[in-house]
């Protein structure tokens, strides 16, 4: 037997299993990601890198306008290919990398429709009124407008629910008392016990009737006596 041919097919084996290799160690930690009514898309991925030197690659749908890597303290080099972010590690680190997209949901009428491929466990924001219509994720837990995933190719599509917001006026109860109605302040003055002249004299009056009365009563009485 030859024995060339087991090395060639050995050597092959190990070209063709590098990349799986050196994937397996590119860990994707964690990822959240926010979409806003427009359909606009923003976040970050965090990916632990103990392959380097390597690429990590992350598609990202829309029009990828703002992008940043970081490790530690150090900006990393980034590439834009269409919709592909790659980012050079040279060293052994957790890699942040941030990013601004427009329209990375696409608008059909009233309806939205987000397509994106999730390398590790996210957290997606979607806008405060937004309403599920569709999705293929598997779903972790949903908290208010946050939906968690994990990872894999999702596809949501949603709609914006119309919030109609009436107007209210609300009067409290002090413009109401000013408005409305007066304040006033109860006096302490006693009242007045002063007697008008008219009412003197009818007193007066009265009481020269009542005299000259019991003198008229006092002169018959002595009258009957002396008779």
């Amino acid at each position: 037997m030859n024995i060339k041919v087991p090395i060639l097919l050995s050597l092959i084996f190990i070209i063709f299993l590098m990349p799986l290799v050196g994937h397996a160690y590119q860990s994707y930690q964690y990822s959240q990601l926010y979409i806003d009514e427009y359909g606009d898309l923003s976040g970050y991925f965090i990916v632990n890198v103990t392959n380097a030197p390597t690429v990590v690659t992350i598609n990202i749908p829309g029009n990828i306008s703002a992008y940043e890597a970081v490790s530690g303290n150090t900006s990393l080099p980034v590439t834009i290919n269409r919709n592909n972010v790659s980012v050079l590690v040279e060293n052994n680190s957790i890699v942040n990398l941030s990013f601004i997209s427009f329209n990375a949901a696409m608008q059909k009428g009233e309806t939205f429709f987000l397509d994106i491929d999730l390398p590790s466990y996210t957290n997606l924001i979607l806008p405060s009124n937004a309403v599920i219509i569709y999705t293929n994720a598997t779903i972790q837990g949903i908290n208010g407008n946050t939906i968690s995933l994990y990872p894999g190719n999702i596809e949501i599509e949603y709609s914006i629910q119309n919030i109609t917001t009436t107007s209210t006026t609300t009067i409290t109860s002090t413009s109401t008392i000013t408005s409305n109605s007066s304040t006033s302040t109860p006096s302490t003055t006693p009242p007045s016990t002063s007697i008008s002249p008219t009412t003197k004299g009818i007193i007066l009056y009265g009481f020269i009737g009542i005299v000259v009365v019991i003198i008229a009563i006092a002169v018959l009485l002595l009258l009957r006596r002396s008779k």
